[in-house]
């Protein structure tokens, strides 16, 4: 099974994905760091302070394995049978980006993305309702719990919708980033 998992920078999806790869015995891919290690970088984009990969590199690379955590904002792209979603409230987000250096301006581009549900709007357009997922970023053991589940629910053929979504777009948020 191919598990993707999602989320805004600093969400915690590096430590969620380890941590479930690591109880099923699955490979952990970390697409940023496999990028860097491979040379999938195509580009480097100064401006947003980011990078840009060659996904299809990257596809090649994964297409041997079957049982494979996908750790990577946009984990849609890597043809997953399930997609978590890992959701950070906004002012948690903003501490860690803030411990881990971001710029002011990359920080709020992270806030505003969590804000505007982009990496879930993502994981939908790509893989439908059904097979989407969202977990509030927490205590990492029910949070593997809940994942292990789905993954078992998934083999099954009983996977269900999720009936609730998280939303973050509320006024005190949007106070928050423009108080930034």
């Amino acid at each position: 099974m191919r598990i993707g998992i999602s989320g805004t920078p600093g969400s915690g999806k590096t430590t969620i994905a380890k941590a479930v790869s690591k109880n099923l015995n699955y490979f952990h891919a970390d697409i940023s760091k496999l990028a860097f290690e491979n040379k999938w970088i195509l580009e480097r984009d100064l401006e947003r302070d980011t990078s840009v990969i060659d996904i299809e590199m990257a596809l090649e690379y994964l297409s041997d394995y079957e049982n494979i955590v996908i750790d990577s904002h946009y984990a849609e792209q890597f043809d997953c049978d399930i997609i978590i979603v890992v959701r950070c409230p906004p002012v948690k987000l903003f501490s860690r980006l803030s411990s881990r250096r971001y710029k002011m301006e990359k920080i709020k581009e992270n806030l505003l993305s969590e804000i505007l549900d982009t990496c879930l709007i993502n994981a939908i357009d790509e893989l439908g309702e059904d097979l989407v997922y969202e977990i509030e970023t927490g205590d990492i053991d029910p949070i593997v719990s809940f994942i292990t589940d789905l993954v078992a629910r998934k083999r099954q053929g009983k996977l269900e919708r999720q009936p609730k979504r998280i939303r973050y777009l509320n006024e005190k948020n949007l106070d928050f980033l423009n108080s930034l």
